[in-house]
């Protein structure tokens, strides 16, 4: 073959190549209506300790193909490398494949899928049953919305006194509006009802780059965001961690966190429990970050910081307790 076709196949294999990819980066492209909900105390009585915190609404809804099996003859070459390169190939792979796989489909016309997150606490000592948990009834101009025939989700960990939650409905026909009323009920208590007066849907347009988060849990944990800002402020980014404090803040502490600067290698972990009220903020979290040595498997030390989520997801810093040794 000719150098000159050489150049003809090349520049109309690049042209199929920018034709897919474009094809796939619009693929990726897909739209939500969010609601925000405005917070309301989680430990006020009337409440009985529940808080939603977003509620997500969808035309469209996760592709059912079974990706990893599809995948697996290349995805398991990674098994085969060396254990320093293993994970690389498995990050920089699967992002490829990812990009190059239609995640998503459209549900037909009229059809929605709901999701509404958010926390409620322990009401009892021990690990609940899966059964025990909040019935949660969503309503948009009196039409029952989620909670019909919905799946509930949960997470949390035995050192905790909250729960995180999930409740979905797949195949929602009536409207849903700004108008929404949320109601919820423990075992035979009575239903105790909330009406949204100052939250609307907004638009949210995702991409590739900034899906749609489907592990909703990450946005509510404050143990998470604790451990950035301690990683951050040992690694000499002051201000980097300084952006994870609250601006209601004044006169931070910061000479608590002095001992991050020592030389030896320190090992962090974090638990967190809701709070409640502190120093005037409302539904605080305070997250117990245990020390311990690198080269040891013993704890020495704790510290307390206090967290609240300004946005759904947004966790600042308002305060921290001295390190007290263990």
């Amino acid at each position: 073959m000719k150098k000159k076709q050489w150049k003809k196949v090349l520049l109309a294999l690049i042209c199929l190549w920018s034709i897919v990819t474009v094809y796939f980066y619009f693929q990726h492209r897909v739209t939500g209506k969010v609601m925000e909900v405005p917070a309301w105390s989680l430990d006020d009585q009337e409440n009985q300790g529940l808080l939603v915190r977003e509620i997500r609404v969808y035309d469209w809804e996760l592709r059912r193909t079974e990706y990893w099996d599809r995948w697996f003859p290349v995805l398991s070459l990674g098994n085969k490398l060396p254990p320093a390169i293993r994970m690389k190939y498995f990050g920089i792979v699967g992002s490829i494949l990812t990009f190059y796989t239609d995640r998503y489909q459209k549900l037909e016309e009229g059809i929605k899928r709901i999701e509404v997150i958010g926390i409620f606490l322990n009401r009892q000592s021990g690990e609940l049953d899966p059964k025990d948990h909040p019935k949660v009834r969503v309503y948009s101009d009196d039409n029952l919305v989620a909670g019909i025939s919905s799946g509930f989700g949960m997470q949390y960990s035995s050192d905790s006194n909250y729960y995180t939650f999930n409740l979905h409905d797949d195949m929602v026909y009536k409207p849903i509006t700004n108008s929404v009323k949320i109601t919820w009920q423990w075992g035979d208590w009575p239903v105790v009802s909330k009406t949204l007066t100052n939250a609307q849907f907004n638009t949210k347009t995702h991409t590739f780059f900034s899906p749609p988060s489907l592990n909703y849990r990450s946005n509510l944990r404050p143990d998470r965001k604790a451990l950035e800002f301690i990683y951050g402020y040992k690694n000499g980014e002051e201000e980097k961690a300084s952006v994870l404090l609250s601006t209601q803040v004044t006169g931070f502490p910061w000479n608590r966190l002095d001992w991050t600067k020592e030389d030896e290698d320190y090992l962090f972990s974090g638990s967190a429990n809701y709070f409640g009220e502190y120093k005037g903020f409302q539904n605080v979290f305070a997250v117990d970050i245990t020390i311990q040595e690198a080269d040891s498997e013993k704890s020495y030390a704790k510290q307390r910081m206090y967290l609240v989520d300004e946005s759904l997801g947004k966790w600042k810093v308002i305060d921290i307790d001295p390190l007290k040794s263990i």
